[in-house]
């Protein structure tokens, strides 16, 4: 897959060519909440939502997490919870993460570093209780392991 055609960045893009289109930290936090609570007789209790993904989809659940933190009057923010499985962590400092962040964004890895978990946790103020869950994985193959 293309670098900038999808990817677990849950980030609106700012650099004009993607900028129209790509808003997938307004689609999950915003837009679909509210199509799902539009469904008639769908029963749903978003106070008590929480966000989970994979990879690049775990890095996007923390990042959201987190994101909604700072950004709420709320000391929860818009998600109970997050959980990541084998998260793809600190992309402001890996090779994939700087090309999409320098692809996705205006103002490139500097910009990407407000869509990075890693520098978003120097963010979230002092004292407030993180609920997250990352699971790194292990691997054991033929009696060894390999984290």
């Amino acid at each position: 897959m293309h670098t900038y055609t999808g990817a677990g960045f849950y980030l609106d893009a700012t650099h004009p060519a993607w900028s129209t289109h790509y808003k997938m930290f307004t689609y999950i936090t915003a837009e679909l909440p509210a199509l799902l609570a539009s469904v008639e007789g769908l029963r749903l209790d978003f106070t008590r939502q929480s966000i989970c993904g994979h990879s690049m989809g775990g890095h996007g659940a923390i990042a959201l997490y987190l994101r909604t933190i700072i950004s709420s009057s709320s000391p929860s923010g818009t998600y109970k919870s997050a959980s990541a499985f084998a998260p793809a962590l600190n992309p402001t400092n890996a090779p994939w993460g700087i090309k999409a962040f320098n692809g996705y964004l205006q103002g490139g890895v500097k910009e990407g570093e407000k869509w990075d978990s890693t520098c978003l946790m120097w963010e979230v103020p002092e004292g407030t209780r993180l609920n997250v869950l990352i699971d790194v994985v292990s691997l054991r193959i033929l009696g060894r392991s390999y984290v």
